[in-house]
């Protein structure tokens, strides 16, 4: 894997929702000593737009760069939001380039998204033999769209900078861990980080991460949830953002409080009242993630949680965390691995530490977990291609000799022989990849034997029935408040969503309670003249998404993950996403294909519906 020259400064840089986090450190070995550092506060964007463009934000980054005098141009960053991910993988164990190409296509269906033009990069935790004695490894995946990185890097470049390490937040917050938890690391704990609009949970077994999850709801959501207008005593009195954060701040979450209570004139059981549906919205999502855990990996222990982030610091919600999830619940603390030159307050440093996490997790990794920058991955691609074409390159350098010696003729036999030997060498490595395939394939071919002589004497079972009422009442369950379902469509994975001609008898209508709708299908057991269209069913789902493009974003991950969890779907993704003006607010038209987990034998021809 990827590790850092020897070098004297490391430049880490945070670009968050709220903030911009800015450290410089000096390493020697494994021991680092942090320089400088600051948190530079986004100004409000001037004019309509709500957020900046990326010219803005890069000279930001200079200015702020020329404010505490830093002249390195390599950086260490990270990138991002819901195209990112981090996955728990079992695979065979293979050569780093092979991994990833494994990870690509046989570990797809384990991602929201595409892996087709996605960049990929592994963290190897551990190699062993399965039962039939072939090596496997244990490995955290990491994957980002290629849009997110190429902006990423583009951004930094804008700034004057180079990246030379990419990571994402659970991999940083791995290594927060490690760096502020004294080895050996034992058990299963849970680290939390609040930010200001989103929350990231990661559980670790032995100080290796296991699961990650992201979610939409973190401080901001407190701020948000305190500005409106307040009826006191038949006057109203209008909280914007800056004295809703100043009321927070003061207030926090309290589970017991005095009548006459109150913080800037709002008495306490209103401000409660507005800031107790965030906590359990958070205490849901997190309670969630910890059963998910338990469920998954079969580890019911959880010997405490740790909270980081600028959230985490809201008076009252350590505590409420603690009190409903029924696990301790700690502070982290500085960095043991961390010095601090004389000139930074370490008080000061303290009070900010929550805030700085991701990026003392940046700066502090010698040898990082994984590495999405394509300065990391295209000079293996570049020393690849060189092996690929070194022997027909010095073929061609023999074989112009000779043509300077024994003329043209030769020239041109020798350049055959040359392009001849290039192809048997391709083949050969073609070879090579399908020997273990071959073996994997004549192994199942006789397995698949043994089971069809098994399955011979085992009684006859005709599936005719699917069931559609379960299956849509599941899908009901997973569709978000901001989201409305308005049409499905069923075909075969062969036809693409074409319809092949039928003749069935006259079909029905089966309501659907869970949608109060209704999708016209054939009669079950109605004889039908159909084509042999064997394959998997798939469904097209289509629909409406009310909010902003990052809610818009954030909704379908969460909405395609939640069904390619259930029994009833799987390799759910989306295909299309349109901008809707026809509401009075943002909203954007959806498609999402996924496959049916079922497919009976009585579910032959076409299905017949009509738009939801």
């Amino acid at each position: 894997m990827y590790s850092f020259q020897l070098t004297k400064t490391v430049l880490g840089i945070d670009i968050g929702t709220y903030s911009l986090k800015i450290a410089q450190a000096h390493r020697a070995g494994e021991k680092t000593t942090l320089s400088n550092y600051e948190i530079f506060r986004w100004p409000k964007p001037e004019g309509v737009s709500q957020s900046w463009s990326r010219d803005e934000i890069s000279a930001f980054i200079q200015n702020s760069l020329k404010t505490l005098g830093i002249r390195t141009s390599e950086v260490v960053s990270e990138v991002t939001g819901p195209w990112t991910v981090a996955r728990h993988l079992t695979v065979r164990d293979l050569p780093e380039d092979e991994m990833r190409e494994a990870i690509r296509w046989g570990a797809k269906a384990e991602f929201p998204f595409s892996l087709e033009e996605a960049i990929i990069d592994f963290h190897k935790l551990q190699v062993f033999n399965n039962q039939e004695g072939i090596p496997e490894a244990e490995v955290i995946s990491a994957a980002a769209t290629r849009q997110v990185v190429e902006e990423q890097t583009a951004l930094l470049k804008q700034a004057g900078l180079r990246p030379t390490v990419l990571s994402i937040p659970p991999f940083d917050l791995m290594q927060a861990y490690r760096i502020t938890q004294a080895p050996p690391w034992s058990g299963t704990e849970v680290l939390i980080e609040i930010g200001h609009k989103n929350t990231r949970i990661i559980l670790l077994k032995d100080g290796n991460l296991k699961f990650s999850r992201e979610f939409s709801v973190a401080g901001e959501a407190f701020t948000q949830a305190l500005v409106g207008t307040y009826d006191l005593a038949g006057q109203s009195l209008e909280v914007d953002e800056p004295l809703a954060e100043k009321i927070k701040i003061k207030s926090g979450l309290l589970e017991k409080w005095q009548d006459d209570q109150a913080v800037e004139r709002i008495p306490q059981e209103e401000i409660q009242k507005r800031l107790g549906p965030v906590m359990d919205r958070i205490l849901l999502e997190c309670e969630r993630s910890v059963n998910y855990y338990k469920t998954e990996f079969k580890e019911y222990e959880i010997k405490r949680i740790l909270l980081t982030g600028g959230g985490s610091l809201l008076t009252g919600l350590s505590a409420a965390l603690e009190n409903n999830l029924e696990i301790p619940v700690q502070a982290l603390q500085a960095p043991s691995k961390l010095t601090l030159r004389k000139k930074i307050n370490k008080d000061l440093f303290d009070k900010n530490l929550p805030f700085l996490t991701p990026v003392l997790s940046l700066i502090t990794q010698s040898r990082p977990f994984i590495n999405l920058s394509p300065t990391y991955l295209l000079p293996q691609e570049k020393k690849g291609s060189a092996r690929k074409y070194l022997k027909p390159i010095l073929a061609g350098g023999v074989a112009l000799g000779i043509c300077l010696g024994f003329g043209i003729p030769y020239w041109k036999l020798t350049g055959e022989i040359a392009r001849l030997q290039k192809e048997l060498a391709q083949k050969k490595i073609q070879m090579g990849k399908l020997g273990r395939p071959g073996e994997d394939l004549a192994r199942l071919e006789k397995e698949e034997i043994g089971l069809n002589k098994a399955l011979e004497g085992l009684p006859k079972i005709d599936l005719k029935r699917l069931p559609f009422e379960e299956m849509f009442a599941e899908l009901s369950r997973q569709v978000p408040v901001n989201m409305t379902l308005t049409r499905f469509h069923f075909s075969r994975t062969s036809e693409m969503g074409l319809q092949p001609e039928t003749k069935a008898a006259p079909s029905k209508s089966t309501p659907i309670p869970a949608l109060g709708k209704n999708i016209t299908l054939p009669a079950i057991g109605a004889k039908e003249e159909t084509k042999d269209t064997k394959g998997d069913y798939n469904i097209t789902i289509q629909g409406v998404i009310f909010g902003s493009d990052q809610e818009i974003i954030e909704t379908l991950s969460v909405f395609t993950g939640k069904l390619n969890r259930t029994n009833y779907f799987k390799e759910a993704k989306v295909q299309m996403t349109l901008k809707n003006k026809e509401f009075n607010k943002a909203a954007a038209e959806f498609t999402v294909l996924a496959k049916l987990g079922i497919a009976p034998e009585g579910l032959e021809g076409r299905f017949q519906r009509n738009p939801v």
